[in-house]
């Protein structure tokens, strides 16, 4: 904390001067704003990689905090392998309703009509954070669950607080299990699996993919696959400087972003720790180059150009797309870095995500209506 404090107050104001020039930016493109936000973030994510904090993840009704709600585990023959893991159980997690919890659907012989309204549509999202920080609460997610919901995606929005893997019980496939358990709880509230748009940032993302190839390897659990999967900059190759984190350095992008190598790598080696027999960093739920799938799901992907991740989630696309009877499409903010939908409201991508999300709101009536 320290280190990082000295930064603020010493090298902060030369950083914030160096940048009224754009030749001083790490990209030109960029306002001075978004050039010092980079550098900020970039620290701030650095200390937390040193610092390595626990978030802590409570059960049951938190002061502050009315549309929290649990959500159990399902029955056992739900968590097949990979998610059967002799050490790592299904438990209950909490999740957070945007904007409150919303009625019952209406039963499918209702006449009442809910394609005009969207009332009958539910986002399942799932966070960002490297699998070690983030949580589902309004302090982290406000301005994605607002806007997806003002730009009329779906009325309702359920963010699931999966288990981070910076806890005892929190790595792989922890998460995945807990997504497994919303999804069931969304379908047993009575919502079809076409009402339901499962979304995901950054580390979200990756989870939201290796729950959709969950579902697409295991048709025997009667899970039907969502309508549309929105992949907000996800996280593709867990195994990318696993053990090499010079690689990461070397990417294309790695100056015009603000991800530290010292973050992915936590979140890595948290996620599939090392001295774990039983999880292997190239699984094909945990990296998914050269692991493509068949889905029935409509799949969109968000990245920026000058994002760090950007190569691999255009490789991972143009490698889906080759897998007959899949639609995915990729949709490039070509002058934005890392997960825009996350945060858009602090480094000036607000407008850039309202014109996204618009984008979203198209294929959202399209494939539900």
């Amino acid at each position: 904390m320290i280190a990082l404090v000295l930064r603020l107050i010493f090298i902060l104001p030369f950083v914030m001067l160096k940048h009224i020039q754009p030749r001083y930016r790490v990209h030109p493109r960029y306002s001075w704003h978004q050039a010092t936000f980079i550098v900020v973030v970039r620290w701030y994510l650095e200390y937390q990689a040193r610092s390595r904090p626990v978030t802590p993840q409570p059960l049951g009704p938190q002061p502050g905090f009315p549309n929290d709600i649990t959500i159990h585990p399902s029955a056992e023959k739900m968590y097949l392998s990979p998610l059967d893991d002799g050490e790592i159980r299904p438990t209950s997690v909490r999740a957070t309703w945007y904007p409150r919890p919303p009625p019952p659907p209406p039963p499918p012989d209702s006449t009442t009509s809910t394609t005009s309204n969207n009332r009958s549509k539910v986002i399942l999202h799932f966070h960002g954070g490297a699998y070690v920080v983030g949580s589902s609460h309004p302090t982290d997610c406000d301005f994605m669950a607002k806007k997806l919901i003002q730009h009329h995606v779906a009325p309702h929005a359920l963010f699931l607080d999966y288990r981070l893997s910076c806890t005892p019980q929190g790595r792989f496939p922890a998460a995945l299990q807990d997504a497994v358990s919303a999804y069931v709880h969304l379908l047993g509230l009575g919502y079809s699996s076409d009402d339901v748009i499962v979304s995901g940032d950054s580390a979200g993302g990756h989870l939201a993919i290796g729950f959709l190839r969950y579902l697409s390897c295991y048709p025997i659990l009667n899970l039907p696959e969502p309508r549309i999967v929105l992949l907000w900059s996800p996280w593709i190759d867990v195994s990318t400087g696993y053990d090499d984190p010079t690689r990461i350095t070397r990417m294309q992008n790695f100056k015009t972003d603000y991800i530290p190598v010292s973050f992915i790598t936590w979140g890595a080696h948290a996620l599939v720790p090392e001295n774990s027999h039983m999880v292997d960093v190239k699984s094909p739920y945990i990296s998914f180059l050269g692991n493509r799938f068949a889905t029935k799901s409509r799949v969109w992907v968000h990245a920026g150009a000058l994002e760090l991740l950007y190569p691999e989630i255009v490789e991972f696309v143009d490698q889906m797309a080759e897998v007959e009877g899949n639609e995915i499409s990729l949709c490039v903010s070509p002058y934005a870095n890392h997960d825009i939908l996350e945060t858009g409201h602090l480094n000036g991508f607000g407008a850039e995500v309202d014109r996204i999300l618009k984008v979203v709101r198209a294929i959202a009536q399209d494939e539900m209506s």
